[in-house]
């Protein structure tokens, strides 16, 4: 057997549309052997190829450029959205069961953050600040004010940001906050400073070390492969200074689970900290 390695970015959003083994294969060869040279396709094989591109994507609709949401997916009108806000190191496709498939009536939508995916080519954001100005920019055009924003592990703290800006100008009522596997932003300037964490952003790290911080993850090749995402990401947290404000007039909603290796119930807990409706 010959092995044919190809190192060529494949959008994970493309694979909700269920393409086969064939297809994904025809689509990176390609791409692979791309060249300015090569004669012309025709007008019916390219009808063909933009057929089978779209049908990649006949799962999902774009809103916008920061915005995803299932597509076909029946909401009563006028009914606010619930906004997901992925963590570092993932894209939008890590809430796609959510929006793909989400309980009737509710309008999930996603956040894709610019340098992956779809938007692996545009330039990466460099702070929390810049990717809530981002945000806000689009959201009330395009989305409206959402319901709920909902922020897993460091998404959690781009969602609390984003509601505290929202009422900095002077949004209401603002929307309900859920975070989870998030750490209390007032402890994260402890948390960034772990050795694990300084180490994890290093670009020495190795694999095996990786995996043995974790004791739910052992796939050598899925820590290979999400490394370089967590070091492209680890100036959102690095740069991140907690200020402290008032505590949010709305309830917040924390969930934490005991075999978190980076992120434990107690500093889930601190969220307290931040409203008089705690849950």
């Amino acid at each position: 057997m010959i092995q044919h390695d190809i190192n060529i970015p494949y959008h994970d959003m493309k694979l909700f549309g269920s393409p086969t083994l064939k297809s994904i294969a025809q689509e990176l060869e390609r791409v692979a052997n791309s060249d300015p040279d090569r004669p012309e396709i025709s007008s019916q094989e390219q009808s063909q190829e933009e057929v089978q591109v779209s049908l990649h994507f006949d799962s999902l609709a774009n809103i916008s450029t920061w915005f995803i949401r299932g597509n076909n997916v029946l909401v009563p009108k006028g009914q606010p959205p619930l906004l997901c806000i992925h963590p570092i190191a993932t894209d939008a496709s890590f809430f796609a069961p959510y929006w793909i498939k989400p309980p009737q009536g509710q309008d999930n939508i996603a956040v894709q953050i610019p340098g992956r995916d779809n938007r692996i080519g545009e330039f990466i954001l460099s702070n929390v600040s810049e990717i809530v100005s981002e945000i806000l920019e689009e959201m009330e055009p395009v989305i409206g004010t959402p319901v709920i924003i909902w922020g897993h592990s460091f998404g959690g703290i781009v969602a609390f940001e984003t509601i505290r800006e929202l009422r900095r100008l002077g949004v209401h009522p603002l929307p309900r906050l859920v975070v989870t596997a998030t750490i209390a932003p007032r402890l994260l300037r402890s948390w960034k400073k772990r050795p694990i964490m300084q180490r994890l952003s290093a670009e020495s790290v190795e694999v095996g070390y990786a995996i043995s911080t974790s004791r739910s993850v052992d796939d050598a090749a899925f820590v290979r492969s999400i490394l370089p995402n967590f070091r492209r990401d680890a100036r959102w947290f690095s740069s991140y200074e907690y200020i402290s404000e008032e505590p949010l007039n709305l309830p917040i909603t924390a969930f934490a689970t005991r075999h978190d290796d980076f992120v434990y119930p107690d500093q889930v807990k601190a969220w307290e900290e931040q409203t008089a409706v705690y849950s």
